[in-house]
């Protein structure tokens, strides 16, 4: 299987890259190569992809002793195209150059001569790696004749190994939910077990401890954490446990990062702040102290290391301060691991028997099917014939069983009955995985340049597939995003992907990761175009590497590695909990030299001022650009090059956790017209001043979220900068309104018509001289969209409230006033934010009465309200914090 599977993978990817390439270079080969070569590009299209096709399919009847030379030339192919590819997206680069140039009258430093040495280079390259593919497909041809005698064409029919006899795919939203069909009695154990005392549970157990542990373990893909999802959702409904804590545990057993997980799941809100091991374990203490938890480590990999009894003792010592009958469920592969975490008895998950993994597998397959009673039969008949083949794993039942439900052919189905791939659990993977369509399979192999148990968020993934260029769209920006969340619901719906809902306190996000199992296919398929490497792991680059994904651990190590990947495309570096999580500006610089193909970079650095190096703006391919500032502060600055404006292709710029972006060295950020997401960190900031901000934004055409708008005086810096904006989306936070001369010319932003806005931060400067009627009655022309969900108000000195604040927004679900000192009352909350969840008042000195709050509410938050004397709340809020203010009711 694995010989035959990794020629299928090959030539697999070849389909996926191929395809697009080649469009690119039929659209715009004429421009570059004139008609002869275009003319030619297309019949080696036509000849190619139907045989790559035939090869994809009939895999494992090319000979043994030709499936090495098959995949060789598969490599060579497909880096001959990648190459074709770079040489395109530079044309590109130098359209859109002259595009910004035509646009803005500037008269471009270089000179015609120049122009026609690089347009005439340009061509030279393509030629060069044009005449490249043509050989090695002629190569190729020869190879298919000799394979012609082996190799045939399988049946015209309805069979599901015909790419053009798919069904049309019918794609869901909603999260694929595992079926706990034939383990109710192993989830009833547990939860029976959860419930006993400790010396019942746990023989073993000492009396000093507050929890004990119980282990679940079993094989990859065997439903252990289904069931532990399962014993959770009906915890929650018991409310016996709380917190209830959900823990991803990889094979690098970090305790900093498990300690992180569990105190976010038990505040239930992210956690960034705490970078020393001692902080993070006090915190965690106290919010577990005198609680009894119930803690789920999820996936346990640990038990082999000689370093683990040190790592048990430390995961273990802020469990201590629980109440007593606190819980710890590890769900794991060995058995071993459960024991070192202090269970004495792990529990096995046993195979299901025959009739359950039959029940199992049609529940997937034809579950809610509109079928006759014969139908039904004869369906119910063949599926018991190809559930055999899938060794009882309940992850193969469900993937294979998802794909077989978009096909409710009998004929269809008595195929897939005869497949051989279907004897193994990742052949049965593989099966499912060639019946995507082939963008939507570069997408999936691209998830596998992430960690087991990586967990990101479904806006993220979408992104970077539209910043590699995966996605299949001539349109516009938006209708590739849609095309984009098509493929992304297409895996769900087969379940390559698996989401979750994670709610904070005032929005829902979507959160994604991969079975493991699922990870190793796409790793597979993905070859060396994807490598990822976890803190303190040992690894060799492969030199054709072309997305990678490195934790940190040793920087130096790794970066020297890095600079050797001249074919790189997307570099993504993220921090080791453990360890300094940064690498050097000058170690940046470094790969940023090397690697002149890179389009997503992302980098953690540190420091209070950073100055991206000057080389990044030769980066022609580059698309995303993400910086994580790690300095433990909001003043941190990260000062971009005088010539960042000349990255016309960059979609993405963005800077997480602290501080915020300088655009003040720029000559002109408006002039990069593809630039979609500018993005500063969301961290409370005391100062909206030291905001930096940049003229002109108003002529970005493309963009579609932008973090921060800074008013001045100055041309270009007006706040009807935003009016025709009307595409942005997410958080706009919108400071300097002391710079704004007057209601009309707050009306011109037309922040109402912004109705892809779901959160508005607007601020007035503090240190400014207080203008209470003039504010006023520019807050008035400040109304904001109505599907807002967060709004917040800082600095205001106005005497009352906007008049649109009383109007009904059930939209709100969270509203901060702060330092908001002259207002005396507030609108009658109850009635006009019906869905409110989040109340947070500061500073507002002159507020005597609370009004009526609504029932929604969760959590209230009132600080340094001195004059506050009554309320009239009649909810009872989870969280309430009143802080130096006196209150009575």
């Amino acid at each position: 299987m694995a010989e035959v599977a990794a020629v299928g993978w090959a030539i697999s990817t070849l389909g996926w890259i191929v395809s697009p390439i080649t469009t690119k270079l039929l659209n715009h080969g004429f421009e570059l190569l004139g008609f002869d070569e275009s003319e030619k590009l297309r019949d080696l299209e036509e000849r190619l992809l139907p045989r790559l096709e035939l090869m994809r399919q009939q895999a494992e009847r090319i000979p043994p002793e030709q499936r090495g030379r098959v995949e060789q030339w598969a490599k060579r192919l497909k880096s001959a195209f990648y190459d074709a590819e770079d040489i395109l997206d530079v044309a590109d680069y130098h359209r859109l150059e002259k595009q910004v140039m035509s646009q803005s009258g500037t008269k471009s430093a270089i000179t015609i001569n120049s122009v026609k040495q690089i347009t005439s280079g340009r061509n030279r390259k393509l030629k060069n790696v044009l005449k490249k593919l043509e050989n090695i497909i002629e190569e190729g041809s020869q190879l298919l004749s000799l394979l012609a005698s082996t190799i045939t064409v399988g049946s015209s029919g309805n069979d599901m190994s015909d790419p053009t006899n798919r069904a049309t795919r019918i794609t869901t939203t909603s999260s694929p939910t595992g079926s706990i069909i034939g383990r109710d009695k192993d989830r009833d154990e547990i939860i029976r077990m959860l419930h006993e005392t400790a010396s019942v549970c746990e023989p073993t157990s000492s009396n000093s401890k507050c929890y004990s542990v119980i282990g679940v373990y079993g094989i990859a893909g065997s439903g252990k954490t289904t069931i532990a999802q399962h014993v959770c959702t009906f915890e929650r409904t018991e409310n016996y446990f709380s917190p209830i804590m959900w823990v991803h545990v990889n094979e690098i057993f970090n305790v900093h990062g498990i300690y992180r997980q569990m105190l976010e799941a038990a505040l239930g809100e992210p956690c960034h702040e705490f970078s020393n091991l001692d902080t993070l374990q006090m915190k965690l203490e106290a919010a577990l102290r005198g609680k009894r938890f119930l803690l789920v480590l999820d996936d346990v990999w640990t038990g082999k290391d000689v370093n683990d009894e040190c790592k048990l003792d430390q995961l273990c010592s802020p469990l201590k301060a629980g109440d007593t009958g606190s819980k710890v469920l590890v769900t794991t592969r060995f058995a071993d691991a459960a024991k070192y975490l202090g269970c004495h008895s792990p529990m096995q998950i046993p195979d299901l028997n025959e009739t359950e993994f039959f029940n199992l597998f049609m529940h997937y397959a034809l579950d809610d099917a509109n079928l006759g009673d014969q139908e039904s039969e004869t369906f119910k008949m063949i599926g018991g014939q190809i559930a055999k083949k899938l060794k009882r794993s309940p992850l193969a039942a469900r993937v294979v069983g998802s794909r077989l439900r978009k096909q409710l052919k009998a004929i269809i189905w008595r195929r897939v009955e005869d497949h051989g791939l279907l004897t193994d659990t990742m052949g049965a993977l593989w099966w499912s995985y060639q019946y995507l369509d082939e963008h939507v399979r570069r997408c999936f192999a691209y998830c596998s340049i992430f960690l087991q148990g990586h967990v990101f968020k479904r806006a993220e993934l979408v992104d970077l597939w539209m910043t590699e260029g995966f996605i299949k769209s001539t349109g516009t920006v938006e209708q590739m995003e849609d095309i984009a969340q098509g493929y992304f619901d297409e895996l769900v719906s087969c379940s390559f992907l698996q989401t979750r809902k994670y709610s904070d306190d005032t929005s829902e996000n979507e959160w994604v990761t991969t079975h493991d199992l699922l990870l190793e296919l796409a790793t597979m398929v993905a070859g060396n175009d994807c490598t990822r490497v976890d803190a303190n792991e040992i690894k060799q680059f492969p030199p054709d590497a072309r997305h990678l994904f490195v934790r940190l651990y040793d920087p130096i190590k790794f970066t020297e590695q890095i600079c050797k990947l001249e074919n790189l495309r997307t570099l993504i570096i993220t921090s080791s909990f453990t360890h300094e999580p940064v690498i050097t500006i000058e170690e940046l610089e470094g790969m940023l030299k090397k690697l002149k193909k890179l389009r997503v970079v992302q980098v953690p650095l540190q420091g209070k001022m950073v100055t991206i190096p000057a080389c990044i703006c030769d980066l022609k391919h580059l698309r995303c650009l993400t910086i994580s500032a790690y300095t433990y502060t909001s003043d941190t600055k990260i000062l971009l090059p005088r010539n960042f404006d000349k990255l016309y292709h960059l979609q993405t710029l963005e800077l997480r956790d602290e501080g915020f972006l300088e655009f003040s060295n720029v000559k002109n950020m408006s002039s990069m017209i593809s630039l979609r997401h500018i993005k500063n960190s969301q961290h409370y900031l005391f100062d909206f001043s030291k905001i930096s901000s940049f003229p002109g934004v108003g002529e970005m055409k493309s963009l579609q979220e932008l973090s921060d708008f800074r008013v001045r005086k100055e041309k270009g810096y007006e706040l009807q900068q935003l009016e025709r904006l009307n595409h942005l989306c997410g958080s706009l936070r919108i400071s300097g309104l002391e710079n704004v001369e007057s209601k009309e010319r707050a009306l011109e932003a037309k922040l109402s018509d912004k109705k892809y806005l779901t959160t508005l931060s607007l601020a007035w400067s503090r240190s400014s001289s207080q203008q209470p009627d003039l504010e006023a009655e520019i807050s008035e022309g400040l109304c904001p969209p109505s599907q807002l969900t967060e709004l917040r108000i800082y600095g205001y000195s106005g005497w009352k409230y906007p008049s649109w604040l009383a109007q009904k927004l059930s939209s709100i679900r969270c509203l901060e006033l702060d330092n908001c000192v002259n207002l005396e009352t507030l609108p009658d909350i109850s009635e006009h934010f019906i869905h409110l969840e989040k109340l947070r008042l500061v500073s507002l000195w002159k507020l005597k009465k609370l009004p009526r709050l609504p029932d929604s509410l969760k959590r209230l938050d009132v600080q340094i309200c001195e004059a506050l004397v009554e309320t009239c709340g009649r909810c009872e809020p989870d969280e309430v914090t009143f802080q130096r203010t006196s209150v009575s009711n």
